[in-house]
């Protein structure tokens, strides 16, 4: 077993010994030698309120489990086909679980980690917590994306029915799972890992990013350059402005990028600056005039949260998350999904009220300062959704787990 033993991100107090957790997805990066990313650092931040942390994914390739703390370990797994994955990941979560219990599993999807999730309580009894961090359920814009994606709809439906607590980023998608005939009481909205660092990004200096670009205005797209994220519109939009001395920086990677990039060639207003290391993400925010999300569907998107914290307005689509956080706020503006015209004139009216942009700036600070300390929410963030199955007897102990996990 390789050990990469994380530094302490804050103090939080005692640990809650009672409670160890399973949690299941596909992102191996910490299973990495460096075990440096996003998740990595959240895992480590819930091993010091838990009495274990067991995180199984997927890798591509054989990798060793890797000790992140003294009581959080990441197990991958190799499946040959990502169908394959819950087949595989159930047998590792059965090695964990024969040798010590679980308080209760948490799936990072409802798709093919919430069925390995929906195994492991049936086999073993666990409490089971699906998570769905993004907008998918019955959603036409992504059911559009896969042919296979009705299919993991289906599933994903089937499953969240038989979870004992569904745990959602926004409270947008809320509706859509009660319409569905989902039991509200076992939802818990709460955001990813309590929110952003509102220290790092509020600080945050553009003066040297700016110099970078001559001083010209700048719109933003931070994010994953994915057909979720519509980038299509954007470019089209920023292209019929015809707006002299202002750039649009786009900030991320992803399959899109080599056409995305071949459709922006004649437009020298574009940039397409890759992945950009995450202590200088926040200058790009403090430059920038306006940060832009086109998505058709989000769960919360981080880009919007860092932006408000930087102080940056943003002009988004009417996707979840980003209602919760611009409508009542006063923080940005709102366009519906996929209509361009309605970016245009909503970037054209910022662009040119430097005052509207300041205040709506400060709105957003505001917001981020009151809703996300993360200093003090970030144990009630993961306790309340392990927690939540625990209010009530959990009616599905197996037989099996009496045997195996005193």
């Amino acid at each position: 077993m390789v050990e990469l033993v994380g530094q302490d991100i804050i103090s939080t107090g005692r640990r809650n010994k009672k409670m160890k957790v399973m949690i299941i997805g596909l992102d191996p990066t910490p299973a990495t030698a460096s075990g440096v990313g996003d998740l990595s650092k959240r895992l480590i931040e819930q091993s010091k309120f838990l009495d274990s942390v067991s995180h199984i994914c997927r890798s591509l390739k054989p990798l060793e489990p890797v000790k992140l703390t003294r009581n959080a370990t990441t197990y991958p797994v190799t499946p040959p086909l990502k169908v394959l994955y819950p087949l595989y990941a159930f047998k590792q979560a059965s090695k964990i679980l024969k040798a010590s219990r679980a308080d209760a599993v948490y799936t990072q999807d409802p798709f093919l980690c919430g069925l390995t999730g929906y195994m492991i309580k049936k086999f073993f009894g666990v409490p089971l917590i699906i998570g769905v961090h993004a907008d998918f359920i019955d959603n036409p814009y992504w059911l559009a994306e896969s042919t296979k994606y009705p299919f993991l709809n289906l599933l994903g439906k089937i499953l969240l029915k038989r979870a004992d607590s569904i745990r959602l980023v926004s409270s947008d998608m809320k509706e859509v799972l009660i319409k569905l005939g989902i039991d509200g009481n076992k939802i818990i909205v709460r955001p990813t890992g309590g929110g952003v660092s509102f220290e790092r990004f509020s600080r945050a200096k553009g003066d040297r990013i700016k110099q970078k670009f001559k001083g010209k205005r700048i719109l933003l797209f931070v994010g994953r350059l994915v057909k979720q994220k519509n980038l299509d519109l954007l470019l089209t939009a920023v292209k019929e402005l015809k707006l002299k001395d202002v750039l649009f920086l786009i900030v991320g990677d992803g399959p899109e990028r080599e056409r995305l990039e071949q459709m922006a060639k004649n437009n020298a207003n574009v940039r397409f600056l890759g992945i950009v290391p995450f202590k200088e993400l926040p200058d790009y925010y403090a430059a920038s005039d306006l940060t832009l999300l086109s998505s058709n569907y989000e769960g919360l998107p981080k880009a919007v949260e860092e932006s408000l914290a930087a102080g940056t307005p943003v002009v988004s689509t009417r996707v979840s998350g980003s209602i919760e956080l611009l409508e009542k706020s006063g923080a940005g503006l709102l366009v519906d999904v996929g209509d361009k015209e309605g970016f245009k004139e909503a970037i054209k009216k910022l662009l040119s009220n430097e005052e509207a942009r300041k205040s709506m700036g400060l709105k957003g600070q505001e917001l981020m300062r009151s809703k996300y300390n993360r200093n003090e929410q970030l144990k009630e963030t993961y306790m309340s959704i392990y927690n939540k199955p625990r209010k009530g007897k959990h009616k599905n102990e197996s037989h099996f787990l009496h045997k195996t996990n005193r």
